[in-house]
Protein backbone atom coordinates (compact mmCIF):
# COMPACT_ATOMS: atom_id res chain seq x y z
CA UNK A 1 0.00 0.00 0.00
CA UNK A 2 1.50 3.35 -0.86
CA UNK A 3 1.06 6.01 1.64
CA UNK A 4 1.46 9.48 0.55
CA UNK A 5 0.26 12.88 2.58
CA UNK A 6 -2.62 13.07 -0.43
CA UNK A 7 -4.06 10.00 1.01
CA UNK A 8 -4.21 11.16 4.72
CA UNK A 9 -7.38 13.30 6.32
CA UNK A 10 -6.15 16.86 6.37
CA UNK A 11 -6.83 16.79 10.16
CA UNK A 12 -4.31 14.15 10.90
CA UNK A 13 -1.56 15.86 9.19
CA UNK A 14 -2.13 18.67 12.21
CA UNK A 15 0.45 18.70 15.12
CA UNK A 16 -0.63 15.35 17.50
CA UNK A 17 -2.60 17.19 19.67
CA UNK A 18 -5.31 15.31 22.12
CA UNK A 19 -8.34 17.05 19.60
CA UNK A 20 -6.33 14.93 16.86
CA UNK A 21 -6.45 11.81 18.38
CA UNK A 22 -9.52 11.93 19.07
CA UNK A 23 -10.85 12.47 15.91
CA UNK A 24 -8.99 9.49 14.54
CA UNK A 25 -10.76 7.39 17.72
CA UNK A 26 -14.02 8.57 15.92
CA UNK A 27 -12.75 7.41 12.67
CA UNK A 28 -11.66 4.03 13.93
CA UNK A 29 -14.59 3.24 15.34
CA UNK A 30 -16.96 4.08 11.79
CA UNK A 31 -14.30 1.97 10.18
CA UNK A 32 -14.79 -1.05 13.00
CA UNK A 33 -18.77 -0.87 12.44
CA UNK A 34 -18.19 -0.50 8.53
CA UNK A 35 -16.26 -3.89 8.99
CA UNK A 36 -17.86 -5.78 11.61
CA UNK A 37 -21.19 -4.04 12.30
CA UNK A 38 -22.57 -2.48 15.23
CA UNK A 39 -20.60 -3.42 18.51
CA UNK A 40 -23.28 -5.38 20.13
CA UNK A 41 -23.67 -7.69 17.20
CA UNK A 42 -20.11 -8.95 17.43
CA UNK A 43 -19.50 -12.55 18.12
CA UNK A 44 -16.88 -14.24 20.79
CA UNK A 45 -14.88 -14.74 17.35
CA UNK A 46 -14.93 -14.21 13.91
CA UNK A 47 -12.72 -14.12 10.34
CA UNK A 48 -13.47 -12.06 7.57
CA UNK A 49 -12.54 -12.88 4.34
CA UNK A 50 -10.13 -10.16 2.42
CA UNK A 51 -9.87 -10.72 -1.27
CA UNK A 52 -6.36 -12.38 -2.08
CA UNK A 53 -5.31 -11.25 1.02
CA UNK A 54 -5.13 -13.39 4.64
CA UNK A 55 -8.38 -13.50 6.63
CA UNK A 56 -8.74 -10.60 9.87
CA UNK A 57 -9.08 -12.61 12.25
CA UNK A 58 -11.36 -10.84 15.53
CA UNK A 59 -11.75 -11.83 18.85
CA UNK A 60 -13.51 -10.36 21.83
CA UNK A 61 -11.36 -10.21 24.67
CA UNK A 62 -13.69 -8.49 26.79
CA UNK A 63 -17.33 -7.00 26.71
CA UNK A 64 -18.59 -4.47 29.43
CA UNK A 65 -21.33 -2.45 29.92
CA UNK A 66 -19.69 0.49 27.64
CA UNK A 67 -16.98 -1.12 26.25
CA UNK A 68 -15.64 -3.93 24.02
CA UNK A 69 -12.40 -5.16 23.78
CA UNK A 70 -11.68 -6.42 20.83
CA UNK A 71 -7.99 -8.75 19.47
CA UNK A 72 -7.43 -8.06 15.73
CA UNK A 73 -4.93 -10.13 13.85
CA UNK A 74 -3.83 -12.11 10.41
CA UNK A 75 -1.98 -15.21 10.54
CA UNK A 76 0.21 -16.10 8.90
CA UNK A 77 1.75 -19.85 8.79
CA UNK A 78 1.54 -19.86 13.03
CA UNK A 79 2.48 -16.71 13.62
CA UNK A 80 -0.10 -13.98 13.87
CA UNK A 81 0.55 -10.34 13.43
CA UNK A 82 0.15 -7.09 14.31
CA UNK A 83 -2.12 -8.58 17.21
CA UNK A 84 -3.58 -5.33 18.07
CA UNK A 85 -6.00 -4.64 21.09
CA UNK A 86 -8.71 -2.54 20.26
CA UNK A 87 -10.94 -0.92 23.34
CA UNK A 88 -14.60 0.28 21.51
CA UNK A 89 -16.11 2.66 23.62
CA UNK A 90 -19.88 2.08 22.59
CA UNK A 91 -21.40 5.10 24.49
CA UNK A 92 -18.93 7.41 22.89
CA UNK A 93 -18.31 6.00 19.39
CA UNK A 94 -14.64 5.68 19.91
CA UNK A 95 -12.05 3.13 19.22
CA UNK A 96 -8.68 3.34 20.93
CA UNK A 97 -5.51 0.72 19.71
CA UNK A 98 -4.03 -0.16 22.84
CA UNK A 99 -0.82 0.25 22.92
CA UNK A 100 1.65 -2.76 23.63
CA UNK A 101 3.25 -0.77 26.49
CA UNK A 102 0.24 -0.06 29.37
CA UNK A 103 3.11 1.45 31.61
CA UNK A 104 1.39 4.50 33.70
CA UNK A 105 3.42 7.50 34.40
CA UNK A 106 1.33 9.35 37.52
CA UNK A 107 1.33 12.73 36.77
CA UNK A 108 2.20 12.81 33.05
CA UNK A 109 -0.98 11.83 31.09
CA UNK A 110 0.22 12.94 27.90
CA UNK A 111 3.44 11.08 28.34
CA UNK A 112 1.97 8.10 26.45
CA UNK A 113 0.82 10.22 23.30
CA UNK A 114 3.32 9.55 20.46
CA UNK A 115 3.02 5.74 21.38
CA UNK A 116 -0.65 6.33 21.40
CA UNK A 117 -0.72 8.36 17.77
CA UNK A 118 1.33 5.41 16.52
CA UNK A 119 -1.32 2.54 17.94
CA UNK A 120 -3.98 4.60 16.54
CA UNK A 121 -2.54 5.36 13.02
CA UNK A 122 -1.61 1.56 12.51
CA UNK A 123 -4.83 0.90 13.13
CA UNK A 124 -6.67 3.84 11.15
CA UNK A 125 -4.56 2.79 7.91
CA UNK A 126 -5.11 -1.08 8.80
CA UNK A 127 -9.01 -0.77 9.16
CA UNK A 128 -8.59 1.21 5.36
CA UNK A 129 -7.16 -1.17 3.95
CA UNK A 130 -9.39 -4.00 5.12
CA UNK A 131 -12.11 -2.21 4.46
CA UNK A 132 -10.23 -1.87 0.11
CA UNK A 133 -9.73 -5.26 0.56
CA UNK A 134 -13.31 -6.72 1.98
CA UNK A 135 -15.14 -4.74 -0.71
CA UNK A 136 -13.14 -6.17 -3.52
CA UNK A 137 -15.10 -8.56 -5.71
CA UNK A 138 -14.12 -12.36 -5.34
CA UNK A 139 -11.90 -13.26 -7.85
CA UNK A 140 -10.42 -9.63 -8.74
CA UNK A 141 -6.70 -8.93 -8.60
CA UNK A 142 -5.66 -7.40 -4.94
Amino acid sequence: MNTSTASLPRDLLRPRTLTVLMGMYERNYERLVQLLGEPEGVPMQRRIPLAGRPELHVEVRGRSRYTLDLLLTHRFAGESLPDLVVRLYRDARLAEALPVSRRHQPGRPFARMPERWRANMLLYKWLEYCLESAAEPEGEPA
